[in-house]
């Protein structure tokens, strides 16, 4: 049996007959409790979270872990992906201010929530999952670094210890050559093959409620180019 004291005991006071210099040798991380972390997001995950580990009522429909009340961050469907579809990204020039949904991961790891999300959204590069670790002070939040601080303080108000979320820029402009705006989005759009349209108006009405954008308002009243 170890002699160690019980992690957390030195909070609660308890005297565990363990001498200071003991205590000293003893590594940080053995008196943390388990983190406690929220996943964050706005697009396909929302209805295929896929084996994404989500604290769930019913393990057969993860999709139902989702809560509306996320963070308010500027989001706008202004990224081309492979297929030609438009999906939502933060956009600091771009985007509305909207409310995301999140979940709690059931990891208690930051690293291993991060590498969950990595294989969810088929990433390779960590650095297109942002953080917020509210117990270490660290964040990357590399597309509106000004975020960090919405992001933190949303997450001491919800009681978590950090926060992670999927980092994919605008690249309608890259791809395109076309500055973003609503419109030239929809004559984008327009200019696709008719299936790749139905596609992407399938991905934009599965998109959460709660994601409504200059763009998706537009499509719903003057129709997408069928």
């Amino acid at each position: 049996m170890s002699d160690l004291p019980p992690r957390n005991a030195a909070d609660q006071g308890f005297d565990w007959k363990v001498s200071s210099d003991e205590r000293a040798n003893l590594d940080d991380s053995y008196f943390k409790l388990p983190e406690k972390i929220a996943i964050v997001t706005w697009g396909a995950l929302a209805w295929d979270p896929g084996e994404l580990p989500l604290v769930s009522e019913d393990p057969e429909h993860p999709e139902e872990a989702w809560e509306p009340g996320g963070p308010e961050l500027p989001i706008e469907f202004s990224r081309v992906a492979v297929d030609c579809r438009l999906i939502p990204v933060i956009d600091p020039e771009h985007g509305t201010t909207v409310t995301t949904l999140y979940a709690k991961s059931r990891r208690n790891d930051l690293d291993a929530a991060i590498h969950d999300l990595m294989k969810a959204e088929g990433a390779t590069n960590p650095k297109r999952i942002g953080f917020v670790d509210v117990r270490e002070g660290k964040h990357r939040c590399r597309i509106q670094p000004a975020l960090a601080e919405v992001v933190k303080e949303w997450a001491r108000a919800h009681e978590f210890d950090a926060v992670i979320w999927t980092e994919l820029p605008s690249n309608f402009k890259d791809h395109t050559g076309r500055d973003f705006s609503p419109e030239v989005a929809v004559k984008y759009l327009g200019e696709l093959p008719k299936v790749l349209v139905e596609q992407a108006k399938e991905y934009v009405d599965r998109a959460p409620k709660e994601i409504e954008t200059p763009l998706r308002a537009l499509l719903r009243e003057g129709g997408w180019p069928l």
